[in-house]
């Protein structure tokens, strides 16, 4: 019981609170003491919040000193608010005490960490997504829940949940969802939100964009060569050499099918499309969507002075182009097969030791090999017109042989047998050519050495003859 003589109050000591959201509940300390000599004691503590009377739990008291506690569930909307407490000892005296705090605007939780199992997906294939939601930045009310939204339509709710524990009941949440899959090609974007327990949705929504490539077009080209190139032995074909043709051919710009087949297509001047020479270009085998193919083959042997070399190809569904296209070809320059020089002549059989000159020249006629010859000096010249000509390879040497008839100085005719021949000799081309004529009342060899030719292609060079 107080004594009839206390007449001091209790004095408010202290008042705190917990910082709090709108809409969070939120606890109130207050501590008292009646310290002067005599005193009865503090006896009761009030507490009101914004003049609203709470309940007040008065948790530890002694002679001279009590705590209270006062529990509120909504604080009220965002902004300052006052709470005051009175303290009261036994005699019935008391005092008051008053403080302000401020409301916090409510706000959801932050989404953190946003996961996918995978942001680019079939159509309708199932996926997953992770998330933390964090309300402590926040205010720190409970995480109350979350949401998948994609494209902006919510499809589905966070769930959170460890160990058989399923339910929201933290500040910090790991949450996820499992989805069914998306249902239209194209770019997607899914969102993540959260709220907390007073409802307050997060300020911005954590997102990822999901991309469902939409099916390849059917497969219709057929597959392109990427490049082409003619490897010969020498700078300007002849016919006959070795030719190497070299391409790559590449599917998967037109449909991504393997490609199953090149082919390498020589067209010469004047001939039908039709009847193109075709090669067979080859790999190590045909099972990708990319290929280098190549033909070891041989120059065509009909003259010409070019030819075109184009290179189709086909894939696995059947396409192949109906013509080849201009960048899937190459124009190839062919030597003719002539001579022409000059140098000295010395030959028992013609009779003569003098300055000559010496040419030849395989022409086309009828579409027929024609060869045509002279071999001039001082004494004479002899004209010859070839029955026939062959173009051999002799021990790794270009030949050019003629075979025919020919007047001698015009006048006497005989009959002949001419060859030219290339080889490469002592760091140089040399060429060689040479004739055997049988005419009436004369019979010998011109043995004529063609000192140089360029590119071993029996073009041109100097004469010199050396007589039997």
């Amino acid at each position: 019981m107080a004594a009839a003589s206390d007449g001091t109050p209790p004095e408010v000591v202290s008042i705190t609170i917990d910082t709090v959201e709108e809409g969070w509940f939120a606890g109130i300390w207050v501590v008292a003491t009646d310290a002067d000599t005599g005193g009865s004691g503090v006896a009761r503590i009030d507490v009101a919040l914004d003049g609203r009377p709470l309940d007040v739990e008065v948790r530890s008291q002694d002679a001279q000193t009590a705590e209270g506690f006062a529990f509120f569930e909504d604080a009220g909307p965002a902004g300052e608010h006052e709470v005051c407490a009175a303290a009261w000892d036994g005699a019935g005296n008391s005092q008051d005490a008053c403080t302000t705090f401020e409301v916090l605007e409510g706000v959801g939780p932050v989404v953190l960490d946003l996961r996918v199992s995978a942001t680019t997906l079939e159509l309708g294939e199932p996926f997953r997504v992770d998330a933390v939601l964090d309300d402590r930045p926040t205010g720190r009310s409970f995480v109350g829940g979350g949401r998948v939204l994609i494209d902006g339509t919510e499809v589905a709710p966070l769930q959170t949940g460890y160990e058989g524990h399923f339910e929201f009941e933290d500040v910090v949440e790991d949450v996820w969802a499992e989805l069914p899959g998306l249902d239209s090609h194209g770019e997607h974007t899914l969102c993540l939100e959260g709220y907390d327990i007073p409802g307050h949705v997060s300020a911005e929504q954590a997102c990822v964009v999901l991309d469902v490539p939409a099916p390849p077009a059917p497969d219709t080209e057929a597959p392109r060569v990427t490049s082409l190139r003619v490897e010969t032995e020498t700078e300007v074909a002849i016919p006959g050499e070795r030719m190497i043709v070299i391409a790559e051919v590449d599917d998967s710009a037109t449909g991504g099918s393997r490609v199953a087949s090149a082919t390498a297509l020589v067209y010469l001047p004047g001939a039908d499309p039709a009847d193109a020479i075709r090669i067979p270009l080859q790999t190590y085998r045909f099972d990708d969507v990319v290929e280098s193919v190549w033909a070891d083959t041989y120059v065509p042997d009909p003259l010409i002075d070019e030819f075109t070399l184009c290179v189709v190809a086909s894939d696995e569904l059947g396409n192949a182009p109906l013509m080849p296209v201009a960048d899937a070809c190459l124009l190839v320059p062919v030597a003719r097969r002539s001579a022409e020089g000059s140098g000295r002549l010395e030959s028992r059989a013609l009779g003569s030791n003098s300055d000559a000159t010496f040419s030849f020249e395989v022409t086309d006629v009828a579409g027929a090999e024609h060869g045509v010859g002279e071999l001039r000096y001082a004494d004479g010249w002899i004209q010859f017109e070839a029955t026939s000509v062959a173009v051999v390879d002799i021990t790794g040497s270009d030949a050019v042989l003629m075979a025919g008839t020919g007047l001698l100085r015009g006048a006497i005719e005989c009959t002949y047998v001419f060859s030219a021949t290339e080889r490469h000799h002592q760091g140089r081309d040399v060429a060689h050519a040479g004739i055997d004529l049988d005419c009436p009342g004369l019979s010998g060899v011109a043995a004529l050495g063609l000192r140089t030719l360029p590119e071993r292609s029996l073009k041109s060079g100097d004469v010199d003859v050396r007589g039997a």
